[in-house]
């Protein structure tokens, strides 16, 4: 028989204690990694919810609406499908698409120092495209001198008639708020043929230093045929810049307002820092699915929309997987023409149509024709009508 206190017998409870001890570490470590994996399951199913009511609550802002476009030879039927006729071909309207309409605002003012009919006048106007059923995004710049109707509200937001105007005053007679937001969204989606729109975003200027260094700056190529704008940055034809804070505000808000028609100069220098913008929003997006949450929360003071942070983070989760370069920015073609006072870009109807048909419809099957008509022919709704 042993003794107790034999070797042997002390070696079993030193070996038999290691076990308990190694047995409470692998406890600790099991609960440690069930309470992370339990707060990951929270936050990505809870990032899933907030996607889907985001996706739910940007369908319902139109999801009965559809252009109208004139089209003659149409069955019923064709008519509810969004079916339209144009030089022998058949088009029906995409309804996987979120339009949100994107406008920079010409203040540095929060938006609750907005004071109605001050708002400051849009001065960079897009509308930006999400094609769901073919993953790609797309961008069309609007002329700020756009002539059309817009409406004009007394000093107590209540609406009381229209006036054929630049397209920028229209968020310049509002409040800088909600008025101003709905009135934009009017004004474009009568524009182009009653287009549906799900959401606006309005951005002061100097928000727009604050969102471009959120994303580490956004690199451009100067242009070569834009000498004002060389001759007031400095910067050499053909250079790559990164723009940082007041560098990329001048670089989309500048121009040279004493010669004719600068303003198209300047919407190539836009439509080239929406590309690179987006490219690097989706770099970062990428790494950091909240990421855009985070820019929406610090430009917020300077941000009027009604997307909200659901709407956000279902944008976010498109914009990601979505193809975009150069070749999908668009721009509404017409003429600038000398006003009284000052310039104004005539739209061509013809061209706007086909842009319309283009980006929002799919060619179905041949058919009939259609005759164009004005797209600023449509009827005047105000803001309470959308």
């Amino acid at each position: 028989m042993k003794d107790r206190n034999s070797p042997d017998n002390v070696g079993s409870r030193e070996t038999g204690n290691t076990r308990k001890k190694l047995s409470k570490k692998q406890r600790v470590a099991f609960v440690a990694c069930s309470a992370i994996v339990f707060l990951l399951v929270v936050l990505i199913g809870g990032f899933q919810v907030l996607k889907a009511v985001g996706k739910s609550n940007l369908k319902k802002a139109s999801e009965s609406e559809r252009p109208e476009l004139v089209s003659d030879g149409l069955s019923d039927d064709e008519i509810n499908q969004g079916i339209v006729y144009y030089n022998g071909e058949k088009y029906r309207y995409n309804s996987d698409i979120i339009t949100i309409l994107c406008v920079g605002v010409d203040s540095r003012e929060t938006v609750e120092e907005a004071k109605m009919g001050q708002a400051g006048q849009a001065d960079s106007i897009f509308l930006m495209v999400l094609d769901e059923k073919n993953k790609k995004m797309s961008l069309i710049s609007i002329p700020r001198d756009t002539m059309t109707d817009i409406s004009l509200y007394d000093v107590f937001g209540n609406y009381f008639t229209t006036q054929r105007e630049h397209i920028a005053l229209q968020y310049a007679v509002g409040d800088g708020k909600k008025i101003s937001g709905k009135a934009m969204v009017s004004s474009v989606s009568k524009l182009m043929y009653k287009l549906p729109i799900h959401a606006y975003a309005a951005i002061s200027l100097h928000a727009i230093g604050i969102v471009n260094d959120q994303v580490g700056g956004v690199t451009v190529e100067i242009p070569d045929d834009d000498e004002d704008y060389i001759a007031q940055s400095g910067y050499k034809a053909g250079q790559k810049v990164t723009l940082m804070g007041d560098k990329a505000i001048e670089f989309v808000r500048s121009r040279n307002r004493k010669k004719f028609a600068t303003n198209n100069v300047r919407m190539s220098r836009q439509r080239q820092y929406m590309v690179k913008f987006v490219d690097a929003l989706k770099s970062k997006t990428k790494s950091d699915l909240t990421f855009p949450v985070k820019i929406y929360q610090e430009a917020s003071p300077y941000l009027n929309t009604d997307i909200s942070v659901d709407k956000v983070s279902y944008l976010a989760s498109l914009i990601t997987g979505f193809s975009f370069d150069i070749e999908n920015m668009y721009t509404i073609e017409g003429e600038v023409r000398q006003g009284e006072i000052y310039e104004e870009f005539i739209v061509d109807d013809k061209q706007l149509y086909e842009l319309v048909l283009s980006v929002f419809y799919e060619k179905v099957s041949t058919g009939g024709f259609v005759e164009v008509t004005k797209a600023t022919d449509a009827t005047t709704m105000s803001v309470d009508d959308n």
